[in-house]
């Protein structure tokens, strides 16, 4: 049989179980006991995306895997501030530079790609709890209406404005077969099936797709370069020019460097020494020739809670993105849940996989 005397099926029951058992551990204290003592030495580097209030019209459009509301939002940050040392990235310099240690159980919060409503909702929370973040600037969206192709097709589609115009432009453009859009996922592969065209191919499609958009949509989402200036409690790094995979560009180097000569012309800012791989995608020939090139701190995809020697000069962080689906029930942050996923990841030195230019 499939389900429990009492009716319950089995995966339901074992599922209640879990969530009763981690419930306890957290409500009376012992998991923050356990990661008090085994993560004192550690920095855990948390990513965000979006941040929109629910109320808002761009949050049914938003993709929801890359944004929270502002409400659960806050409620992180004030979990973070309760079981850890919130630090900025000039923290971890000066820790890295030996002027001081980090503090024990040390957090970092990051973003990624510059949405304008990370100026309008995230930047006024932070500056209430009193805390900075990191912001990862994909360059070349800076003013842009929508960071990509691929979030303007997600986001057309959201608004009931695709349609088959933008499949026979897509064809003609990739010379590739693609189906019919009937849900949110035909989207998904119909993205994945572009995304292993060629460079050429891809930037053309880029510029097909933003185009198409362009003309559609009135209301700008991305941050310009006058807005970077206007972020409080943000500091900046880069996340390429394009918000492509660096690994497969051909002049990934090249890219890497003009973004953040970019930000840093315009900032006035020489001191930009921080990027986020676009998609989460490095290789070890990348990881060398940015930290050959004054990239001291980059920050990967790989969800573990990072351990380091503070004599290393350059560092691979690793991060967990925060999914409000996950962590939230009626958009109250599930604490027991996240306190789980993020007091017990493996801790990992990424940085000792290489070797230090």
């Amino acid at each position: 049989m499939n389900t429990c005397y009492i009716g319950i099926d089995k995966n339901q029951a074992m599922q209640r179980i879990k969530q009763f058992i981690r419930g306890f551990l957290y409500n009376t204290g012992l998991l923050t006991a356990y990661h008090r003592m085994i993560n004192g030495s550690t920095l855990t580097v948390v990513l965000f995306h979006r941040v929109l209030p629910q109320s808002h019209k761009l949050w049914s459009y938003a993709d929801q895997n890359w944004t929270v509301s502002t409400d659960f939002f806050k409620q992180c940050i004030q979990f973070f501030k309760k079981h850890y040392h919130v630090v900025s990235i000039e923290d971890i310099h000066q820790a890295f530079r030996g002027t001081r240690p980090l503090p024990k159980r040390a957090l970092l919060i990051t973003f990624d790609d510059g949405w304008l409503d990370n100026l309008q909702y995230a930047d006024p929370i932070l500056k209430e709890e009193n805390v900075r973040a990191l912001m990862f600037v994909t360059t070349g969206a800076l003013g842009r209406k929508i960071l990509n192709w691929q979030e303007a097709l997600f986001d057309s589609y959201q608004r009931g404005l695709f349609d088959s115009s933008w499949i026979e432009c897509l064809e003609n453009k990739s010379k590739v077969k693609l189906n019919q859009v009937n849900n949110f996922n035909d989207v998904y592969q119909m993205i994945s099936k572009l995304q292993t065209c060629s460079e050429e191919i891809i930037n053309n499609v880029r510029v097909e797709i933003l185009d198409l958009y362009n003309k559609l949509i009135e209301e700008r989402q991305m941050l310009n370069f006058d807005e970077l200036k206007n972020l409080s409690q943000f500091d900046i790094g880069t996340h390429g020019l394009e918000h492509e995979p660096l690994t497969k560009r051909k002049n990934a180097n090249f890219e890497s460097l003009e973004a953040r000569n970019l930000l840093a012309a315009f900032l006035n800012n020489g001191t930009i020494k921080s990027l986020s791989f676009p998609h989460g995608r490095l290789s070890d020939q990348l990881i060398m020739f940015l930290w050959s090139n004054h990239y001291d701190y980059l920050f990967c995809g790989e969800r573990t809670i990072n351990v380091f020697n503070e004599k290393q000069q350059k560092i691979l962080l690793g991060r967990y993105n925060i999914e409000q689906s996950m962590y939230s029930k009626n958009n109250k942050l599930i604490c027991d849940s996240l306190a789980k996923d993020l007091f017990i990841q493996p801790r990992i030195n990424l940085s000792s996989r290489y070797r230090m230019p």
